[in-house]
Parts: C-alpha cells; structure tokens; sequence
C-alpha cells in the first residue's frame, strides 16, 4: 500500500493506495477489439464501467492536443489505435480500478528497441483506495461530524 496524496480540500487523509501483482499472458489473440469486448463485458457484470484508455485521454491541464497527441504517438507508436504496439487503460467502479495493458512488440507501428516487458502481451490488475483496518475506527470518528452532509466541490482534487 502507498499514502494517497491528499483529500482533495488540502488536508491529510486516511487513504492508501492498493495495487494487486499483475496477472499476465504472454500470448494475446491479435484482434484486440474483440479482446478489450470480452473483457469489459466481464468487468461490468462485476460494475466496472468501460476501460478508460491512455491514447484516447483529454489533454491534461496546461497540456495542449497536440503535446498530448506527441506524447500518446510515443508511449503507444501511432495515434491510431490499430496501428498501436501497446494499450494502456483502466475501468473504475468507485474507488476501485482494474488496469489493462496490451503489448505486441512487433504489431503495428512496432515497438522501439527499448520496450518494457517485450513477452508480456495482456496483462490485468486491480487497485483501490482504501482504508487499513488500523485506521477504521479514527477513519469513522473523522466522517461522523459530517454524516448527512453535502459533499462540497474538491478545491484541490488529487
């Protein structure tokens, strides 16, 4: 687990970051449409909504479309999706995620020469926000003061 980086209304927070190990395959079928259908599929009938990718994201703050554009062609090899060596995305329910990552080396545009796990081409793994259960009860004593209460708009979101 890792410290979360904040509330959001600049104060410290209970939160930790969890991320499961990575399961992987190291042969995924060469249609990844297909592939990322039967996947999220099986992730909404467990509410995930669809996988959110890296190459398909707005551009962050200060970030214009085309340094986003420059950076999703270097990380991914194109801006066209079946023309990508690797997806990266993640589908949410809540505070918990599953991340999705497609590798083919050798599909597409190709990788560069120092790609990361050249093998590995479908790997999965889950993550949330969570509380340690030596923090549960000050976890509780904090939120009780606001029970029922309007949740008001982050100042700094995180």
């Amino acid at each position: 687990m890792h410290p979360h980086d904040g509330n959001g209304y600049r104060g410290p927070t209970l939160h930790r970051i969890y991320n499961s190990e990575s399961v992987w395959a190291d042969d995924a079928p060469d249609d990844w449409w297909e592939m990322v259908a039967v996947i999220e599929a099986e992730l909404a009938d467990h509410g995930y909504g669809p996988i959110e990718w890296e190459f398909d994201r707005e551009p962050y703050p200060l970030e214009t479309p085309a340094q986003r554009d420059a950076e999703v062609a270097q990380l991914h090899g194109s801006l066209e999706p079946g023309e990508m060596w690797r997806w990266t995305g993640n589908a949410f329910d809540g505070t918990m995620w599953v991340s999705v990552s497609l590798h083919d080396v050798a599909r597409g545009a190709g990788a560069p020469a120092d790609a990361e796990r050249p093998d590995e081409q479908l790997s999965l793994w889950v993550g949330g926000l969570v509380i340690a259960s030596s923090d549960e009860q000050e976890y509780r004593d904090g939120i009780a003061p606001f029970a029922g209460l309007e949740r008001p708009a982050e100042s700094h979101p995180s």
